[in-house]
């Protein structure tokens, strides 16, 4: 009686542990777990190491926490913006993925509108307007988007739109903010914030849930990147701009920063980091040579 009544009490123990337990979301299939670990073992990181699936759920565990922290409370005057905004439902959308909510199901193709409270042509009017700069200028953050045949129909901004590429981390993290200083301060750089704007959306393509110096070691996904600003029809130096532009904020942290003091490793993959950059500008830089002389020529 006394080992069944104990039998007992540990179930009941176990059962009201389990309804306790934070549900984590993975990033992988979007989807909430009652044991995150034993679901990225089972499925969605089964061929993965020990060590990757701990980081995965750490950074689920700050996102959970974080969500409970900030995403439960909204100012009025806030959803008052987003419901008057040209595109509230992509705003929201935005809105709750900077939150650390998931947004699943959404349309490859927006719906068209039954009735558009703003005409077409001041729509793109409002577009912010992005300057070509010097392909030969490593300091030159400026977004220059080419013409692109490929994109007759679509603009180039619903194809970033598309395929996520406009979301980024907020600029006030301390990476962004003291790169923008930076900037600012240093290199009296004019237009520093559409460079750090393209940062944080690299940084946001890399690790959705939180903005850090992680990327360095994820080579393949940074090659994915660059090819996706070229799928969404960007030109070939706008995309050598984006390049730029990481590079930079790299090479900012690795020489003027304590990283080298704070985590030796990181600070090595950093500068191995910067040297895969370089090949990729080196093979972009004669695509854009490429592209320009097909443009000059009759």
């Amino acid at each position: 009686m006394a080992s069944s009544s104990a039998a007992s009490s540990s179930s009941a123990a176990s059962a009201e542990k389990a309804s306790n337990r934070t549900f984590l979301l993975c990033p992988m299939c979007k989807k909430t777990h009652w044991s995150l670990p034993v679901h990225l073992r089972r499925s969605c990181m089964k061929n993965s190491s020990e060590a990757d699936i701990r980081s995965v759920v750490e950074s689920a565990k700050r996102a959970a926490n974080n969500l409970l922290r900030t995403g439960r409370v909204w100012e009025y005057s806030l959803i008052t913006r987003i419901m008057q905004s040209p595109d509230p439902v992509g705003r929201m959308i935005e809105e709750l993925q900077s939150r650390g909510m998931a947004v699943v199901g959404i349309p490859t193709e927006d719906p068209a509108p039954v009735a558009p409270a703003v005409p077409a042509v001041p729509a793109v009017a409002q577009l912010p307007v992005e300057a070509p700069s010097e392909s030969g200028s490593e300091s030159s953050g400026e977004l220059y988007q080419c013409p692109d045949p490929t994109t007759q129909g679509t603009s180039v901004r619903e194809r970033m739109s598309s395929l996520g590429l406009y979301k980024k981390h907020s600029l006030d993290h301390s990476l962004l903010a003291k790169f923008a200083k930076f900037l600012q301060s240093d290199l009296w750089n004019e237009n520093f914030k559409q460079e750090v704007e393209n940062v944080a959306r690299f940084l946001y393509y890399m690790d959705p849930q939180q903005a850090s110096l992680q990327f360095v070691r994820q080579h393949e996904k940074t090659r994915e990147y660059f090819l996706k600003l070229s799928e969404a029809g960007l030109c070939k130096q706008t995309v050598q701009n984006y390049i730029k532009s990481v590079k930079r904020f790299l090479k900012f942290h690795v020489g003027s920063t304590n990283l080298c003091f704070e985590d030796r490793v990181l600070h090595a993959d950093c500068q191995n980091y910067v040297l895969f950059l370089s090949n990729i500008q080196t093979v972009t830089s004669k695509q854009v040579s490429k592209e320009t002389t097909r443009k000059r020529r009759p």
